[in-house]
This record gives C-alpha cells, structure tokens and sequence, in this order.
C-alpha cells in the first residue's frame, strides 16, 4: 500500500502533506499482502446499518414512550429524538432487529396518524472504485483501517464471484469516512503493485431492500391517476401507435 500527494512523496515520511498519524498508520502495516488473515465478518452490534429514521410522530409522543414501543423488536442504543419536528433517528442492536421494528411500525397507526419508519442513511459509509482484481475484502479492511476504526468491509463482486471493482468500507465514526475521502481525492492511495489509486465517495442513500412500495406514492395526484390509467404494455400499437412508439424510442437516446 502507499499514498501519494503533494510534499507526500509515496507516503514514505512522517511529516509533510499526509500528515503524522496516517503515515505513521500505514507504515507500521507495510510489507507483503500475500496471507491476510480470514476477516470477521460478524456483524458489530450497534452499527449504522442498524440505524432507522422514525417520523409522523404525534406531538405528544416522548422519547421515552418511542424507546418502549421500538424495544418489542429488540434492544435499542443511540437515539436523536425532535419533539419540534417530530422525528427521531434510532439505532438497534442488529440490522435484523432493525428490519423486524422496520416492518412491523412502518404505517402503523399511532394517534391517527401512521408512522414511517425508513432506514437512515450510515452517516460513514464510503464508496470505493477503480479496485484492482486482487482486491480483497481482507485487503481493502487492512488498507482502509488506516484511517479509524471500521464496521464492514465489502468488495463487490459479480453473480461469477468475479470483483466489480468497486466496493462498501463503513467507518464506525464519521470524521474517519471523511478523512479517508479527502486523502484519496487530493492525493492517489494504492492498495497494490499496480498504480491504481481508489477512488472514494461519500455513500447519501440508505440501504434499503424494500424498494419503492405502492403505500409510498401520492395517489391524490392528478399524475398518478394519468399515468396509471393504461396498463404496462409491450405493443405499440397499443399506447399511441406508432407515434407513440417513435416517442418512447426518443426518450431512451
């Protein structure tokens, strides 16, 4: 591994651009990566995957009553509750116990009102591309700890098993994800032989499975009954003809 950048060489001093502690990180951690030890890949409890966005309260609901009603699915940890705007973001123990409160709060209702419950976005996650195919979960761990201590370490890979060259590293705090960020954009960190420098960004969604759910939509919208009035089809004869067909051609260039 080496970092390169202005006045930090190849990351071969403990002074200068990069900065001491970093440098000093990765220097104790040079040397061949040939036998990387099994990652734990144990899920850590508390972690920002486990993190839920709870809004719509109603304006008499406390912080303690949110507490209880959420720790019927499972233990509950860090918590920032708005009275004023009546929201809160809470962390469960587990990302299983995280999607269980997901699934059985989300539309209940609660003072006439139905709550809505999301996953929020891991305030540390970081996207990384232009990964080297001897990129590894292990490595991209090994490399990336440099920066602070991490949750999860991720290479993606194909339905092949074959890397896609891009991957997930989720920081425990969120002044590490940015450092690690910045150090990639303003200089070029190589995580092998080959002079391929990461690229890093910050991840804005949330990780959620469940997709776009029909409960979602705004179906008082004057759109929403134009555009659901035809079914989904194939023909073009049957939507517009072919002028229909020679416009639905045009929006997809």
């Amino acid at each position: 591994m080496m970092m390169g950048g202005q006045g930090g060489g190849g990351g071969g001093g403990g002074s200068g651009f990069w900065g001491d502690r970093v440098v000093e990180k990765l220097m104790s951690i040079q040397g061949p990566t040939h036998e990387l030890p099994p990652l734990d890949m144990a899920e850590k409890n508390f972690s920002g995957r486990a993190r839920l966005y709870i809004g719509n309260l109603t304006p008499d609901t406390t912080e303690d009553q949110l507490k209880e009603l959420v720790s019927q699915f499972g233990e509950t940890g860090e918590t920032f509750f708005n009275a004023e705007k009546h929201f809160a973001f809470l962390r469960m123990s587990t990302r299983a116990e995280a999607e269980k409160a997901k699934r059985g709060l989300d539309g209940q209702m609660r003072g006439g009102r139905p709550l809505k419950v999301r996953f929020a976005p891991h305030q540390a996650a970081v996207r990384v591309s232009n990964l080297g195919p001897w990129v590894t979960n292990e490595l991209l761990h090994h490399a990336f700890s440099v920066f602070g201590d991490l949750e999860r370490c991720l290479v993606l890979v194909d339905d092949r098993g074959r890397s896609k060259h891009e991957g997930l590293v989720e920081f425990e705090r969120k002044n590490s994800a940015l450092e690690a960020i910045k150090r990639c954009q303003e200089g070029c960190f190589f995580l092998t032989a080959s002079l391929r420098p990461v690229v890093a960004e910050l991840v804005e969604s949330a990780e959620d499975d469940d997709g776009l759910q029909e409960k979602m939509l705004n179906k008082r919208s004057q759109e929403f009954h134009v555009e659901r009035e035809v079914r989904s089809c194939l023909d073009p004869q049957i939507k517009g003809g072919k002028m229909g067909f020679s416009l639905g051609m045009r929006s997809r260039s």
